[in-house]
């Protein structure tokens, strides 16, 4: 079955097969899909930069929270495949994420951003805002 473009399952050799590259991209051996993945790398690369400099960390707290919501909301309206953005004060457990999906939510943050979180954290976290702020708390703590 052709995967989206932008499906988490193209970063495993595994299942390259499942993506179909348009003729130009056959033709030129570019694969039009690189941008919008290094546009998502460079995000999380700006992210990790902020979470670790003192002077941000020092001016303030909503700086930080809301650049994380902006990450972890792009990253898990990717993997649930929704149709829109996440509203921030929403639960997440309103979008179907399950214990699984927390899971694998776990291990990329943990993996992307360098915090250890309880699958706990993730299925109970009355907001994505309140789950941003508990991350950015974690951090420093692996």
């Amino acid at each position: 079955m052709p995967q989206l473009p932008d499906s988490m399952l193209r970063l495993d050799a595994r299942f390259t097969h499942l993506f179909v590259r348009n003729r130009a991209d056959w033709q030129t051996g570019i694969d039009s899909n690189a941008a919008s993945s290094t546009d998502r790398s460079q995000e999380i690369k700006d992210l990790n930069l902020l979470l670790r400099s003192k002077t941000v960390k020092s001016a303030g707290l909503p700086q930080l929270v809301n650049a994380t919501v902006s990450v972890i909301g792009n990253y898990l309206s990717r993997a649930m495949r929704l149709s829109g953005p996440i509203e921030p004060e929403r639960p997440l457990s309103t979008y179907g994420i399950d214990s699984l999906a927390a899971v694998e939510f776990r291990n990329w943050v943990r993996l992307e951003l360098g915090a250890a979180l309880f699958v706990l954290d993730i299925t109970t976290a009355p907001s994505l805002i309140s789950l941003s702020d508990r991350i950015v708390s974690k951090v420093d703590s692996v």
